[in-house]
């Protein structure tokens, strides 16, 4: 017996938002002692929005960078730079039609104090 209900896997289908690879690799390099940079690229395969195996997500590569600071021995700040060169690509499906896109560029400061 096969079913067309939402949320409901037909048998033999495969899982939803599982791609086949992933790759995630960061590099970082400390300029001074209290300044350095990172840099990472961020890839993932083609995967399928839903257990209808009808609606494929394409593969993308992200690339992303930072910056970071250490001010005082207890307060650093921090700078980040998601998705870099802008690339367009979809994040994530709850189902065939509802696909969310990846974010565009953005950017994020960040001021980290240690007590």
């Amino acid at each position: 017996m096969t079913s067309d209900i939402q949320g409901v896997a037909k048998k033999g289908a495969s899982v939803a938002e599982l791609p086949r690879h992933t790759f995630s690799m960061w590099s970082r390099y400390d300029i001074t002692p209290s300044i350095g940079a990172a840099f990472g690229v961020i890839h993932r395969d083609s995967m399928l929005a839903s257990l209808t195996n009808r609606v494929t997500l394409p593969d993308f590569t992200r690339v992303d960078a930072a910056l970071f600071t250490q001010f005082t021995k207890s307060f650093r700040g921090q700078l980040n730079i998601e998705n870099l060169f802008n690339t367009k690509y979809f994040a994530s499906a709850q189902n065939d039609f509802n696909i969310a896109p990846g974010s565009p560029i953005a950017i994020r400061a960040t001021l980290i104090a240690n007590f």
